[in-house]
């Protein structure tokens, strides 16, 4: 009985392209989108760097089922930025019905912010950004990422027979 090596189940080639399906939206697309997804994280680079880990999901039309990520710093020593953040989560409180200022504990439970966020239909609009990063080989690539440049309260729409339409 012979062994089995290392590549006896794929074959060879000499070309390779990740089976990633990103498609760039287009700049200023205005889409539905709920948050499927909110993790606490921590840059170990910076001690008092935590954020949140935003994923959002776009709900229905030409670009429905893909994801976008996006990050809000709420514990930093940098204190525009950990304001950014706090501003980003205050406002998605907002938009889900939250009185901001009823919330007095001093830090919030992972859990109650999906509870509050997770799973709500939010209009987001897509911006389109350039990234820099320099590959393995040591050359500097250029290409184009989508980020959330605004995010908004969906507007409920009451049809004839007296519920919302907004498809979830």
């Amino acid at each position: 009985m012979s062994e089995q090596g290392f590549f006896d189940d794929v074959e060879a080639s000499d070309e390779y392209q990740a089976g990633r399906n990103f498609v760039l939206i287009p700049e200023g697309t205005v889409v539905t989108a709920k948050i499927t997804k909110v993790e606490y994280k921590t840059n170990e680079e910076k001690m008092l760097n935590e954020y949140l880990s935003i994923e959002w999901t776009i709900a229905g039309g030409e670009y429905a089922g893909q994801t976008l990520t996006q990050s809000a710093l709420i514990n930093s020593d940098d204190d525009v930025k950990r304001k950014k953040g706090k501003r980003l989560l205050a406002t998605l409180f907002t938009i889900c019905g939250v009185d901001i200022k009823k919330i007095k504990t001093p830090t919030l439970k992972i859990e109650s912010i999906e509870k509050t966020i997770c799973n709500k239909p939010i209009k987001i609009t897509i911006g389109v950004m350039d990234k820099k990063v320099i590959d393995a080989m040591g050359e500097e690539k250029t290409y184009q990422n989508n980020f959330i440049a605004k995010i908004q309260k969906v507007e409920s729409k009451v049809d004839s027979d007296g519920d919302d339409d907004i498809g979830f």
